[in-house]
């Protein structure tokens, strides 16, 4: 089926979604404002939603991260299922490996931010991050092995993953220096736990939310309660595989952000 996702452009977007003689179709328009098209068959009426922000995403890999492209596939997918649920609509360029020892074991520099303050690239992370799409418009996403404490060059084993935008740091620009890092080495080890299944999806959370609009200017934080999320919201701080749910504030804010977002590429 292919599906109308810009009725003033009548530009579309190609969707997998089987149809079995289809016999009617009417639109009906949700209280909150969303379009779907009903297509009626003979058993059964399948809704297709009509709006969609559509985000190509390419991934790095590095060729000793010790994971998959399958398995780095599967974590893709996951992601692309949660936000479907929101009319986002995650488009895979591709899976590109890389080899560079160096960047292997990702140096980065633990230490708090506050509103404003310049990201502290690392040499290490600089090199990664000067690896990009053909458009300036995707979302890169590096799969490493490890992260590597700068100061102590211990190996982390917390974050499995983190993201650097344009929001609050200074010195960073969506289309040049942005990216989101995860480590295989931290999923896999925490894979019979399931947190594989959601550190990616809550990663791409924190580069399509526009943090400056936030309350307590941190994306873990409910726009509704002021609280952090609880257990089964995606961006609940605390990584869990029942992490799945996307509440409405999510949502809006990225819809109505628009010209925060550098990650989107409407058809």
């Amino acid at each position: 089926m292919r599906q109308s996702v810009n009725q003033v452009t009548d530009a579309s977007l190609a969707l997998d979604w089987p149809v079995t003689n289809p016999r009617a179709i009417a639109v009906d328009t949700l209280p909150d404002g969303r379009v779907n098209a009903l297509v009626g068959e003979a058993t059964s009426v399948k809704a297709f939603p009509l709006a969609f922000s559509v985000v190509n995403v390419q991934i790095w890999k590095e060729a000793g991260a010790g994971v998959t492209d399958v398995k780095v596939l599967e974590w893709f997918e996951n992601a692309k299922a949660y936000w479907l649920t929101v009319r986002v609509n995650l488009r895979l360029r591709g899976i590109t490996t890389f080899a560079d020892a160096s960047l292997r074991d990702l140096d980065k520099k633990i230490q708090p931010y506050s509103v404003g303050d310049p990201y502290q690239f690392t040499a290490e992370e600089t090199a990664l991050f000067s690896m990009r799409a053909s458009d300036t418009r995707d979302l890169n996403i590096y799969v490493v092995r490890n992260l590597i404490n700068f100061d102590t060059q211990a190996v982390l084993t917390d974050p499995a993953g983190y993201t650097v935008t344009s929001d609050l740091r200074s010195n960073v620009t969506d289309t040049m220096n942005s990216g989101i890092v995860i480590s295989a080495a931290i999923l896999q080890n925490a894979s019979n736990r399931g947190i594989d299944k959601t550190v990616m999806a809550h990663e791409i959370g924190h580069a399509l939310l526009y943090q400056g609009s936030w309350p307590e200017i941190d994306e873990h934080y409910s726009h509704t309660t002021h609280a952090l999320y609880t257990k089964g919201f995606l961006m609940d701080h605390v990584a869990d595989p029942s992490n799945t749910r996307i509440d409405s504030d999510e949502a809006n804010n990225i819809s109505t952000n628009g010209p925060f977002i550098i990650f989107r590429s409407d058809p």
